[in-house]
């Protein structure tokens, strides 16, 4: 089939960006963000902050949809499915990181909300053409904070 591959529908799992990371890859991706976020912890603990762990399970494309249909007031849910596929294939819809995400998207004006018109709109094929390689969450994360400062960016 000769479809680009930010056009393939979410459904096509072999053809995912997701599909091609060897486990390897990913255990390795884990455990940086487990590092991380252990630094983090430690970090926040030696100011006196008390960390509070909530475990949260990861939503499934109707729920992801839902996500997105409520955090953007959006009445025609039909139109936001396609935009879902594409946040939940690249935040494998972990709330956190989709609503992270979907930050990310706006700041890069890959998501706007047209006044005139009053609601969203998106351009999905640029929106899975530049976010391909964002399937990590902690490359998600690290890509967001790289706008902070360098003091906000040491705490």
């Amino acid at each position: 089939e000769d479809v680009p591959e930010h056009r393939r529908r979410s459904s096509d799992s072999r053809n995912s960006p997701t599909s091609h990371v060897s486990s390897r890859q990913k255990k390795c991706a884990n455990e940086k963000l487990i590092s991380r976020i252990d630094k983090w912890k430690k970090k926040a603990e030696s100011c006196g902050l008390s960390i509070t762990e909530v475990a949260v399970e990861n939503l499934d494309l109707k729920g992801t949809d839902k996500f997105i249909t409520n955090l953007m007031s959006l009445e025609d849910v039909d139109d936001s499915l396609p935009l879902a596929e594409v946040c939940h294939q690249r935040t494998r819809g972990n709330p956190l990181f989709l609503y992270n995400f979907l930050h990310l998207l706006w700041k890069e004006k890959l998501i706007d909300f047209n006044m005139g018109c009053h609601r969203w709109e998106w351009d999905l094929e640029n929106i899975a053409a530049r976010t391909v390689v964002t399937h990590n969450a902690l490359e998600l994360l690290l890509r967001d904070f790289s706008h902070l400062s360098n003091e906000v960016r040491s705490v």
